[in-house]
């Protein structure tokens, strides 16, 4: 869509300092900040994208109604995350109840699970070669290799992976 500016926003003061190092391109701007307090202007964005970090956010009330305020009326809400299966209902709802319109909801559960399969070789070689062993098992499970606690919730279905396109309706 050739945006005129993207901005990416992180807790991690280092993570923004790696990013401004390794990722430089006009237009594109790296900001230490709160995803429950967004270092932006009111109505400021065409769209926000959020990919699988909302889940670790104390709040996903605040987030969302951050988001909310950020956008510019018709402005797109792009998430895709982990939730419960029995929390789906409740999780969709709190999108709405910020103000949002639902225009589509696709649970990629398969897909993720697919995608974990075909790169799990890759990352469970990494791991061994990357990671003190005292801390292989939680770094299995957050890179969601077979057998971890992630991957298992995944296939059980007890944890789905779900993507939605949102909007800011128009004023």
């Amino acid at each position: 869509l050739q945006p005129c500016s993207v901005l990416g926003v992180d807790f991690s003061a280092s993570a923004v300092d790696f990013c401004r190092s390794n990722h430089r391109q006009e237009g594109l701007q790296f900001r230490q900040g709160d995803a429950e307090a967004l270092p932006c202007a009111d109505n400021s964005f065409d769209a926000v994208l959020n990919v699988e970090s909302s889940h670790c956010y104390p709040s996903l009330q605040r987030f969302v109604s951050e988001v909310f305020r950020v956008l510019r009326p018709g402005g797109h809400f792009l998430w895709a995350d982990l939730c419960r299966t029995e929390l789906l209902d409740e999780n969709r709802s709190l999108f709405q109840a910020a103000g949002f319109t639902l225009l589509r909801e696709t649970r990629i559960t398969d897909n993720v699970l697919l995608a974990l399969d075909r790169v799990q070789e890759q990352r469970s070689a990494m791991i061994r070669r990357l990671v003190p062993r005292f801390l292989t098992r939680p770094v299995a499970d957050f890179a969601g290799v077979p057998g971890s606690r992630v991957y298992e919730s995944l296939r059980a279905g007890e944890v789905q992976y779900v993507s939605r396109v949102l909007i800011k309706p128009a004023a």
